[in-house]
């Protein structure tokens, strides 16, 4: 790893002052692989018909006694044998980061009761590189190699492409602080009234160009109260590894198509082996978000040193950067845009799903084939047999692939509030005792994977999914001491409990554990899976200091 920094800053005229760096650093990270064996001339080796070339694959020696096949020995292949298909190969990985920046910050005019406005602007221009380099035979193998070259012929490796990405970013912003109210200027019922404002402009080679501002306030009607509230938009692009990561193949085994197989009773539907493909998607949308907050900070009075905070908080993002995971299942989502279809009037032979089309309606994790006839009359003669509308289900294809790179979500929401007291008590002989408690309470959050698909919670607690991913309650109180020289604390930290949404277990073993409280049975899609329950956790420090 390469690192180097260098920096300038200075003065300018009056209040302002600048300063300006430039980065470059560089990681080379080589992996040497020793020994593994190649597909292709292994099955030379074994098929050689020369016994003094030809490898052994049993390690065992046979003959043909009485008509009948013994074994009359152990056998150890040779070097001269085995180095006939082992090989090595050296990978390379290199990550490169260049920047250079400016910022310069001071007062950009008086006010009215000696207030001044504040400003402060900057630029950057940054350079990032990426570059995975597979050999010949280990990534893919080569055109013209007599081999598929969307596979590879090292054994026990994956195929796997090259990944090379590279962009350019430049950035400016601003941002001011307007002390409206305040020091020698004074109004009824604002003690002082302060608003702020930035806007950051961003110009990406691979994405285009974005704006995104942030507004705030912060009012004080007596000494004693505070009243604050912020808007901002965010802008998050993806970054190169999930833009450019090269193609990794995959069979997933036991993979059920749970909404073909009700219907259509085909083997191919049924708990099978599927090709699972991840890799980067040059094609992701850059995140977007927005944010609002506002509370109140209480100086308590006639109790000095005490101070109360309560704050609301939401962030909204849209086309969320994911990544599919495991099995993805879209009987949700296609059952969900079914029964819209049906209440907007559509006849369900009708119904288009997308199936086989970028406008897919099911989870953008799995890739559909498109709908042939024997897919329509096997869905028509399900569908005649449905008394109730609520359990026909339109048309799809057959699952071709299931993508675990990387896709936008449709949105995601989350909002809470925050809680804080802070107590200085007054100083005594002993030295001077500070208490600090800040607790964040989750009031709701939940995703949509793609628009019309079904909802997902991830708060504990919620209705739609009791047993949610994330803790509705998480807090730390703290005690610290000082006395000259002297330090100590005490921490106490807690996590509400939640559900391990990635540690899961089979119903024979929550059977037989005696069907635990740890253990959380989730019943979804027609079927039950087993998740393990976090209990609430508590954890604490202590430290002194000298």
């Amino acid at each position: 790893v390469y690192r180097g920094v260098a920096g300038l800053r200075g003065k300018l005229a009056g209040s302002w002052t600048w300063e300006a760096a430039l980065l470059w650093s560089a990681a080379r990270d080589i992996e040497y692989e020793a020994g593994p064996s190649r597909k292709s001339l292994l099955i030379a080796a074994i098929n050689q018909t020369d016994p003094a070339k030809a490898f052994n694959p049993f390690t065992r020696t046979f003959a043909v006694q009485n008509g009948t096949l013994v074994v009359t020995g152990d056998y150890k292949n040779p070097t001269s044998i085995t180095s006939t298909f082992t090989s090595a190969f050296i990978r390379n990985g290199i990550t490169k980061l260049g920047s250079g920046d400016f910022h310069a910050s001071g007062d950009v005019l008086p006010l009215w009761g000696g207030n001044k406005i504040g400003g402060a602007f900057g630029g950057e221009f940054r350079l990032e590189g990426y570059d995975d380099y597979r050999p010949p035979y280990a990534g893919l193998n080569p055109p013209g190699s007599g081999l598929d070259p969307a596979s590879n012929d090292f054994l026990g490796f994956s195929p796997n492409s090259d990944t090379h990405g590279m962009r350019h970013v430049a950035a400016l912003y601003a941002e001011t602080v307007i002390p409206v109210v305040g020091r020698e200027f004074k109004l009824p019922l604002v003690e002082s009234l302060e608003l702020s404002a930035s806007a950051r402009y961003e110009s990406y080679t691979d994405f285009g160009d974005t704006t995104k501002p942030k507004y705030g306030i912060n009012w004080r009607p007596t000494p004693w109260i505070m009243v604050r509230g912020s808007y901002n938009e965010g802008f998050h692009a993806p970054n190169l590894a999930q833009l450019f990561t090269g193609t990794l193949i995959r069979t997933v085994t036991g993979s059920t198509d749970t909404y073909r197989s009700a219907v259509t009773g085909l083997i191919t539907d049924g708990p099978s082996n599927r090709r699972s493909v991840a890799s980067g998607n040059p094609n992701l949308a850059p995140e977007t978000s927005v944010g609002k907050s506002a509370g109140f900070v209480i100086d308590v009075p006639h109790v000095k040193g005490l101070t109360v905070s309560v704050d609301y908080w939401e962030i909204r993002q849209k086309s969320l950067i994911a990544s599919g995971g495991g099995i993805p299942d879209d009987t949700a989502a296609l059952l969900a845009a079914t029964q819209a279809a049906l209440a907007a009037g559509q006849n369900i032979n009708a119904i288009d799903l997308g199936s086989g089309t970028s406008s897919y309606k099911g989870d953008p994790s799995v890739v559909r084939l498109a709908v042939t006839q024997a897919d329509k009359d096997a869905f028509a003669a399900y569908n005649a047999r449905q008394p109730n509308p609520g359990n026909q289900r339109a048309v799809v294809g057959g699952i071709d692939i299931l993508r675990t790179s990387y896709f936008n979500k449709s949105q995601q929401f989350v909002n809470g509030f925050d809680f804080g007291v802070n107590y200085r008590l007054p100083a005594f002989a002993i030295g001077r005792f500070t208490v600090d408690t800040n607790w964040t309470y989750l009031n709701d959050f939940h995703a949509y994977s793609a628009a019309g698909a079904p909802r997902t919670d991830y708060r504990n607690g919620n209705s739609a999914n009791v047993c949610g991913a994330t803790p509705v309650w998480r807090g730390s109180t703290t005690l610290t001491w000082r006395w000259k020289q002297w330090g100590a604390g005490l921490g106490h930290y807690y996590t509400g409990h939640y559900t391990d949404t990635g540690a899961t277990t089979t119903a024979a073993t929550y059977a037989a554990l005696g069907a635990p409280g740890y253990i959380q049975p989730i019943f979804t899609n027609g079927a039950y899976s087993y998740r393990y329950l976090v209990h609430d956790s508590h954890s604490y420090n202590l430290f002194v200091s000298y």
